[in-house]
């Protein structure tokens, strides 16, 4: 959103000609700054994961809508960029198994993303029981624009064949993560 000028931004954050200057509010540049630091494939999986979803709940200010102000208050894990790349990989593996009606492996992927957010949200409460994924999760083949169709399902498939595995400690620790106390809670267990 850089260089957009709005009411909605304006109420949170100052532009720096702004008159008259608001020094109790962020700067907008700062903001911005901060921003780049985070993938948009790596927000989306986390904004889209349950743990998000119930942070939203108890928070937001409608039943009904959810406003701006609801996702500004919305604490996103500050990881590195190369630790966000899985989460980049995993949603488009989503999108490509979803356009392709690939439900097993669009489910898989999914409850995989979640887990992960899990895990950066709790990451105590996960190590404390053993129950990490990202550790174990290895290097995924990220798919590409130039691959062709077979290509990118021939790279999922082979992804999901190995995390989706009945002996891989990510499907393991995916399965039995309602052990985690904070886990089940939030999923309502």
């Amino acid at each position: 959103m850089s260089n957009v000028r709005n009411r909605s931004i304006k109420r949170s954050a100052r532009y720096k000609d702004e008159k008259p200057l608001r020094s109790e509010l962020p700067s907008r540049e700062n903001l911005e700054k901060i921003s780049r630091k985070f993938s948009t494939k790596y927000l989306l999986a986390v904004m889209n994961s349950s743990v998000v979803q119930n942070l939203l709940q108890s928070h937001r200010q409608s039943n009904i809508h959810l406003y701006p102000d609801d996702w500004r208050k919305l604490p996103i894990p500050n990881i590195l960029p190369s630790s966000q790349f899985p989460f980049q990989i995993l949603v488009d593996f989503i999108f490509f198994t979803k356009e392709k009606e690939q439900k097993l492996q669009f489910a898989f992927f999914e409850q995989l993303i979640d887990g992960l957010a899990y895990e950066l949200y709790f990451p105590g409460e996960i190590k404390a029981v053993g129950k990490e994924i990202l550790p174990h999760l290895g290097e995924l083949t990220p798919i590409t624009d130039t691959m062709s169709e077979e290509e990118k399902l021939g790279v999922i498939q082979r992804e999901f064949d190995c995390l989706y595995d009945p002996n891989h400690l990510v499907r393991n620790n995916l399965e039995t993560l309602d052990n985690v106390e904070v886990v089940r809670a939030i999923r309502g267990h």
